[in-house]
């Protein structure tokens, strides 16, 4: 049923994907290639990186070094029940975390563009 609304030229699709999962077997990249083999039409999502294991990380997919889609790759993270208890704004801490060995990569505009909603 998918496959009927992604192989139109004028869809885009986003190939989502979680982050805990082996993306060699993914689903959603799977179609997408098949689909749109250029990938001109094509944006990774990368969900579940909150619950990833510890001391791996998702830096090579997010920075399109991993599996290259031609429009990159957008990252969800969801805040944990500690997070929610701290009222600590999700964006920050994750940015500081993922930009912290990359410098080259621009903290400010990260932020500028990031909206943190406290509930």
């Amino acid at each position: 049923m998918a496959r009927t609304y992604v192989k139109g030229e004028n869809s885009i699709i986003l190939a989502v994907s979680p982050a805990n999962a082996d993306l060699a077997t993914s689903d959603a990249l799977r179609m997408s290639r098949e689909v749109d083999p250029a990938g001109e039409r094509t944006i990774g999502v990368l969900t579940k990186i909150d619950i990833m294991d510890p001391g791996t990380d998702a830096r090579e997919i997010l920075t399109n070094s991993a599996v290259r889609l031609r429009n990159g790759w957008v990252g969800v993270v969801n805040r944990g029940q500690a997070d929610l208890n701290a009222k600590v704004c999700l964006c920050f801490s994750f940015s500081l975390s993922f930009f912290s060995l990359s410098l080259s990569l621009s903290l400010s505009l990260f932020l500028s563009l990031c909206v943190c909603v406290y509930v």
